[in-house]
C-alpha cells in the first residue's frame, strides 16, 4: 500500500470487512467504503498519481485483480483473466504487476482522463525460471519495473545462516 493522505483501513463486522475503506487525513476524517460489496475484497495498492486503486476480489470464485477510480470507483476494470493478487504499480503507473500461482504477470496501462485502458496480460517471470516451484507469495518491484524482490519458499538449503552486522558504517570509516 502506498503511503498518501488517503490510508485504507479495516473496520467491523464481516459485510463491512468485505469493503475497501478509506480514511482521509485531512477534513472530517470520516472513514467510507471504496469498495463495498458482498464478496471479499482487499490488497488495496494506489496508483502512484492515486487516481486509480487496484485490488483483489472474489467475486468470481477466485481471486481477481481489479481497477477501480478513485476517489468514486464508479468505474471497475477486471485486470486478471485466470486468477490474480497481489498487485503492484510499477512507479510511473504505466504497468501494473500481479501473482498468479508461481507466475508474475504484468498488463500495460493507459491512463486517459477518467478512464484506464489495460494491455493483455503477459507472464514476466515464472518462478520455474529461477529455480522455485512455490507459489509467488510476496513480492515487490522497483520503481522502473526492471527488477523484482521475491522470497524463496522452502528454501532447498536448509536452514540458511544469517550475519547481521551492526555499526558498519564506523568500521567503513576504518578502511
Amino acid at each position: 500500500m502506498a503511503f498518501t493522505r488517503f490510508p485504507v483501513v479495516p473496520v467491523g463486522s464481516t459485510l463491512e470487512r468485505n469493503a475497501v475503506w478509506i480514511l482521509p487525513l485531512t477534513g472530517d476524517r470520516k472513514p467510507f467504503p471504496l469498495i463495498h460489496s458482498e464478496f471479499g475484497n482487499l490488497l488495496p495498492t494506489f496508483s502512484p498519481d492515486c487516481k486509480w486503486v487496484a485490488y483483489v476480489s472474489i467475486e468470481t470464485g477466485q481471486r481477481e485483480v481489479y481497477v477501480t477510480h478513485f476517489p468514486d470507483a464508479t468505474r471497475r476494470y477486471r485486470v486478471s483473466t485466470q486468477g490474480g493478487t497481489l498487485p503492484r504499480w510499477r512507479g510511473d503507473g504505466r504497468e501494473l504487476f500481479y501473482a498468479v500461482r508461481n507466475s508474475i504477470l504484468a498488463v500495460s496501462v493507459d491512463e486517459k482522463p477518467d478512464l484506464i485502458s489495460l494491455g493483455t496480460p503477459h507472464t514476466i517471470i515464472s518462478a520455474a525460471s529461477y529455480g522455485a516451484a512455490a507459489p509467488v507469495n510476496y513480492y515487490d518491484v522497483t520503481a522502473n519495473g526492471q527488477r523484482f524482490l521475491m522470497m524463496e519458499a522452502n528454501s532447498p538449503k536448509g536452514i540458511v545462516p544469517l550475519t547481521l552486522v551492526t555499526n558498519w558504517d564506523a568500521e567503513l570509516k576504518k578502511r
